[in-house]
């Protein structure tokens, strides 16, 4: 099996933007998160996010990204935060 990454769509009040942050799915041991899921993002402080869906790219099986679409549970905009590779 290929590497599969996690990519993170940020839903905030202007809509749903690419938060480019990619996750590889080991990450997630091997499950990808189902809406309703949190997830933890490793910043300081740590923030909690709600999976408020999942888009799979059509193209035959040659994406290797799996889409999240997330929101903070407390309203803050995740472009702020810094990136999991900082």
């Amino acid at each position: 099996m290929k590497n599969v990454w996690v990519r993170l769509l940020y839903q905030n009040g202007k809509g749903i933007e690419d938060g480019q942050h990619d996750v590889s799915l080991e990450d997630f041991g091997g499950t990808v998160p189902a809406v309703g899921d949190r997830i933890a993002l490793m910043v300081r402080p740590t923030k909690f996010v709600r999976v408020v869906g999942r888009v799979f790219e059509a193209d035959g099986g040659n994406s290797p990204y799996i889409n999240l679409i997330v929101r903070t549970e407390d309203g803050e905009d995740l472009q702020d935060l810094p990136r999991f590779s900082d």
